[in-house]
């Protein structure tokens, strides 16, 4: 056979994809012919695309050695370095490569692509935009870039990439799909669920569209149908772990943890780097109550991406649980990287306070999440105060009357009005961060919040005194919108028991939602509700004054007679909120605090039984 004619062959061979039995006729060229270039250039093509780079490197090798200009060969073994791993290598064959040819534009998408797996991203992009310079059409360049941008989170120049590479060519599934995952991350997910489908109607059987649309619905909380987008992207890519990880999701939401562990397990079968199936293990041991094995995973996923938000956010919660302060504030500053706070990140223009000299500054305090959470940490104001500050507090109406009478405090700005001029600011719950409080330096001298003696008055002419009776105060709902509330509030109705304690007079300090329980039950548990008169905390707070104990759920109305230094007992779930420890019934932060705890999961029976038998032994005191 002529060497024209074998050519001619093996090039029709190789362009309808049988690879074997091309390489099969430029071998037999190369043994009549062993320097024919064009065969050995071939040849290390084929075996590049075989995955056999030891003979692609011979054969390049070659090349090289009879042809050492060749930019393609230089490209080509690139390629290969590549594709072994050896990415160092593979950038210096490719800027070889482009030394040597300096509109080389696939080398320069090959170098994008060497510096995208590095997680180089600057570079990859420099790299993609310089072949799209070239090759103004290059819709692999276009592709590529659009997802390193997507990385970076520059999401409005990652859908433009997209749409210019489906403008150039518009039958590429894949980047239907790309362009939905921006969109996704945009949070437009009407108009990424129009992307993922319309990859489906490129290439039906594209898995990661359905898994994707599967993550969409989740988000909109239309749960039975990501179940099933999940199901069927595993049914076309057993080896999916993004969707074991949903479907764990799902039996997640549903509280069904164990099946969920199932299925984050079976994703880091596939994948052991996956960081969401460890964080999500993470939350399941979390809810389990087995923090060492919720830490132990966070930390995996936090190795396997440093920069991965949410397990050093959780993180914080488990490490202030046990007790690991230090460690523990430093996490809990991750916080202002979620998403839920992104919406309370203020820009004032000014420097945020990290300790640093602050005498004769004014400094602006912010009460950044719920009332609980202001009144347990405006206690750091007095700190603040004693480094020679002057302090302004910013606080919601409805504890402006309230933190007048906290030490440490110059002046108060309700939420909503016009700023102050200051020097720096801090937010309320960044102050322990700021400080470096440990268990054995927590501000803990109480009351540091005080009532005026007018406002005690007030309402102990309200409150029907007597020696052979305990005035109590109960509240038993929390804030509906919390995110835990159905696991620290419980139905007045099952404070029923209470009822058969003589010379016991309750009062309800439940004020809003929750409030309505009162008349479902009626005479079973009796209770004097005078929250109709309650204005703000202030009132909430002299009530209290006038009271013998407070026994309520976790919500605000425990923190508020902690700070009051009235004796307060409360209801804490299985897994409890981070600042009530793990294994005690003591507050390191309200001495005056007890807590009772649940044992088990959802049990607020036997908790209420033993508050019942220790309110018990007060009255028979």
């Amino acid at each position: 056979m002529k060497i024209k004619k074998a050519f001619s062959l093996a090039n029709e061979y190789y362009s309808k994809g049988d690879l074997r039995q091309a390489a099969s006729i430029y071998n037999k060229i190369l043994k009549s012919f062993p320097d024919n270039v064009d065969a050995l250039h071939f040849m290390g093509i084929i075996y590049y695309q075989l995955g056999d780079h030891d003979s692609a490197i011979k054969y390049i090798e070659r090349e090289l050695h009879l042809n050492p200009l060749s930019a393609e060969a230089y490209n080509n073994l690139g390629l290969v370095m590549r594709g072994k791993g050896n990415l160092n290598d593979a950038i210096s064959l490719f800027k070889k490569a482009i030394e040597l040819k300096p509109y080389f534009a696939n080398a320069y998408y090959n170098l994008g692509l060497t510096y995208q797996d590095m997680k180089e991203y600057d570079k990859a992009i420099y790299n993609y935009e310089r072949a799209i310079k070239i090759e103004p059409n290059f819709v692999e360049a276009y592709n590529n870039l659009g997802i390193v941008l997507r990385k970076v989170f520059r999401l409005d120049e990652s859908v433009a990439c997209f749409k210019k590479a489906l403008q150039i060519n518009p039958n590429l599934a894949n980047t239907y799909n790309n362009l939905g995952l921006s969109y996704q991350d945009k949070e437009q997910y009407d108009e990424a669920l129009k992307c993922y489908q319309k990859a489906l109607q490129l290439n039906p059987n594209l898995a990661d569209a359905y898994n994707n649309i599967g993550n969409v619905l989740r988000t909109k909380e239309e749960f039975e149908d990501s179940l099933k987008y999940y199901e069927k992207a595993l049914s076309l890519n057993p080896n999916l772990p993004e969707s074991y990880i949903g479907i764990g999701c799902y039996y997640q939401q549903k509280e069904d943890m164990d099946k969920a562990m199932i299925y984050y397990k079976k994703a880091l079968s596939i994948d052991g780097d996956s960081k969401d199936a460890y964080f999500s293990m993470g939350a399941i041991y979390s809810e389990k109550g087995m923090n060492d094995e919720s830490i132990d995973c966070y930390r995996k996923a936090i190795s396997i991406n440093p920069n991965f938000v949410y397990p050093h956010y959780n993180i914080s919660f488990c490490l202030l649980l046990k007790g690991n302060f230090e460690e523990g504030w430093a996490e809990y500053e991750w916080r202002w990287k979620t998403k839920e706070f992104e919406a309370l990140r203020r820009d004032f223009g000014k420097p945020r306070w990290y300790g640093e000299e602050i005498r004769g500054k004014r400094i602006f305090l912010t009460c950044e999440q719920g009332l609980g959470d202001a009144i347990q940490f405006v206690r750091y104001a007095k700190r603040v105060k004693d480094l020679g500050a002057e302090v302004i507090l910013e606080v919601p109406k409805v504890l402006h009357r309230l933190f007048m009478y906290v030490e440490g405090i110059d002046s108060l700005v309700i939420v909503g009005s016009e700023l102050p001029n200051f020097d720096v600011y801090c937010p309320l719950l960044s102050l322990p961060y700021v400080f470096k409080t440990n268990l054995e330096t927590i501000p803990n001298e109480v009351p540091y919040i005080k009532v005026n003696s007018e406002t005690i008055e007030m309402w102990g002419e309200k409150i029907e005194k007597g020696k052979d009776r305990l005035n109590v105060g109960i509240a038993w709902t929390g804030n509906p919108k919390h995110k835990r509330d159905k696991y620290r509030s419980i139905r007045l109705e099952k404070f029923a028991i209470f009822n058969e304690l003589k010379g016991v007079r309750y009062y309800s300090l439940q004020v809003g939602v929750g409030s309505e329980q009162l008349k479902e039950v009626g005479s079973k548990f009796e209770i004097v509700d005078l929250t109709g008169e309650i204005k703000d905390f202030f009132d909430t707070a002299g009530l209290i004054m006038n009271l013998d104990l407070v026994i309520t759920v976790d919500t605000s109305v425990a923190h508020l007679a902690g700070a009051l230094g009235k004796q307060v007992w409360v209801f804490i779930p299985f897994v409890p909120d981070w600042r009530w420890m793990l294994n005690r019934e003591d507050s390191p932060w309200y001495p005056t605090m007890r807590l009772f705890r649940q044992n088990e999961r959802n049990d607020w029976d036997s908790v209420i039984k033993r508050v019942y038998e220790e309110l018990g032994k007060l009255v028979n005191k």
